[in-house]
């Protein structure tokens, strides 16, 4: 169980790790944290566990059972290793034993003792124990405190180790107050090696999923932007634009804006709260999620400067910055921007002059060594109009 744990909270600190990678801004940051709280966590426990393997955690309970039904036995203490594992300063020591219990044949066990600085001296090699058999093969036992000069334990002899075969040690699984072991849902011996795999990475698969399951967008773009060789979408691939686009209007409420930035991994627009106000708030969509900003920066004079998303083609604009890149041999395309708007009223006498009421126009540039190219062109690509500039 303690395993599982550990795979759920390490799929869970990956998944975060990826959703926020791929995801909108303060993806995963309350997941990650978590995740690998309970993968530490856990992971402590089962070094302890692991260390502490074969330490029998016997109670009153346990004790009082095994001496009222009989199980019980003189034990020799033959050597005693330490393990190299501390709990609270005291040592955690392998006890190998000659065990004559006061009914069956004798045998050896080895038991995994936390073992007090203070009760050193009791767990030497030749001393004589009474001892608990907590299991029914003998495997589990644990030491009392009962005097083994007094009966039952008076006269009995332990024969030496080398008539007693190999040590027995104790089997996976919890043992029962009746001395029955009752054994994991899934072995942790070498049968049980496939069952355990599946499911650990089951549990490592499904925390890891359901972190990026609020992310479905994100998630989808990464896995077509996988396909082109990189890890998030590229906005301004026409495809995803128009998916974007899409998804902001219907966030906004209506398909009117002021302005668009379209760049590799944001999508900035300036729409109006309703069409035809000239209240302007600020949207960006980035990495499958539409946020709203708060109110534009930068307020419109009038509501002639809103024009209608549906009057761009992103296919168009895309095919026209190749085209233009083309032309002037720019190999990376990554700090290209689409800025559409309105152009200036160069009218002096229309009431809107000054304002971005004219034509809607798209302009994209290339920043040179030397010098910055500027493209203006019409909404669906065509109409290339090109300047430098320093």
């Amino acid at each position: 169980m303690i395993r599982l744990l550990f795979f759920v909270g390490a799929g869970m600190a990956l998944g975060a790790l990826v959703v926020s990678e791929i995801g909108p801004p303060g993806a995963g940051e309350i997941t990650f944290p978590t995740g690998m709280v309970l993968a530490i966590f856990s992971g402590i426990l089962i070094l302890i566990a692991r260390a502490t393997r074969g330490m029998p955690a016997a109670s009153t309970t346990d004790l009082d059972a095994a001496r009222s039904e009989g199980r019980m036995a003189l034990a020799r203490i033959d050597a005693v290793t330490q393990t190299g594992t501390l709990i609270n300063d005291q040592p955690v020591c392998d006890l190998d034993l000659s065990i004559q219990p006061l009914e069956g044949p004798a045998y050896r066990a080895r038991v995994r003792q936390l073992v007090r600085l203070v009760d050193i001296p009791a767990v030497q090699p030749g001393n004589l124990r009474a001892v608990a058999l907590l299991s029914a093969d003998g495997a589990e036992v644990a030491l009392t405190d009962d005097d083994v000069t007094q009966a039952p334990y008076a006269g009995i002899r332990i024969p030496p180790p080398t008539e007693l075969g190999e040590p027995r040690l104790p089997e996976p699984g919890a043992v029962t107050i009746k001395g029955r072991r009752r054994g994991p849902l899934i072995g942790i011996g070498p049968k049980g090696r496939g069952p355990r795999f599946v499911l650990f990475a089951l549990a490592f698969l499904v925390a890891g999923a359901a972190v990026a399951l609020p992310y479905p967008t994100a998630v989808a773009q990464t896995i077509t932007a996988l396909g082109q060789g990189r890890l998030t979408a590229d906005l301004r691939q026409p495809e995803t634009t128009a998916d974007a686009v899409g998804a902001l209007a219907a966030k906004i409420g209506h398909d009117r804006v002021v302005s668009i930035s379209v760049s590799e991994d944001v999508i900035v627009v300036d729409a109006p709260v309703t069409p035809g106000s000239t209240d302007t708030d600020r949207w960006e969509y980035r990495r499958g999620e539409v946020t709203r900003e708060g109110p534009a920066p930068s307020q419109p004079d009038s509501a002639a400067e809103q024009f209608s998303l549906d009057e761009v083609s992103w296919p168009g604009l895309w095919a026209a910055v190749q085209t233009a890149a083309d032309a002037e041999g720019i190999d990376s395309l990554s700090d290209v921007t689409l800025r559409v708007e309105r152009e200036i009223d160069g009218d002096t006498d229309s009431p809107t002059f000054a304002q971005h009421a004219g034509p809607v126009r798209v302009s994209f540039w290339f920043d040179g060594d030397y010098r910055s190219v500027y493209y203006d062109v019409a909404p669906d690509g065509t109409d290339p109009v090109r300047t430098e500039g320093n």
